[in-house]
């Protein structure tokens, strides 16, 4: 694997970790509140199961859905930095733009 592709695969994770405490945060933020905030968190599941390729594979999905999942910030979570990873780099630089903003 060239050093490039390991870099650019690090920083990816980096900002899908401070993307995932900034969201978690704010799903965190009702719980003061109510005293149930579960369905939040376990909405936010099922949100980056889909939309992030945690459960399949977004290949396997229509275009119309993998086209809306890399507006969601989930994408940027789980399956672009494993692509990333694989060497596919389609849309590298739009995809750390659109990644960089939901930071």
């Amino acid at each position: 694997m060239p050093i490039g592709t390991f870099v650019l695969f690090a920083i990816t994770l980096l900002m899908a970790f401070l993307q995932r405490f900034f969201f978690g945060w704010i799903i965190s933020i009702p719980a003061f509140w109510f005293q149930q905030s579960k369905a939040l968190v376990h909405f936010k599941w099922m949100l980056e199961g889909l939309f992030g390729g945690a459960w399949l594979p977004l290949y396997l999905f229509p275009l119309w859905w993998q086209n809306i999942s890399r507006l969601t910030p989930f994408y940027y979570w789980f399956y672009f930095p494993i692509q990333l990873l694989l060497g596919n780099t389609s849309g590298l630089y739009i995809s750390l733009l659109i990644s960089l903003v939901w930071i």
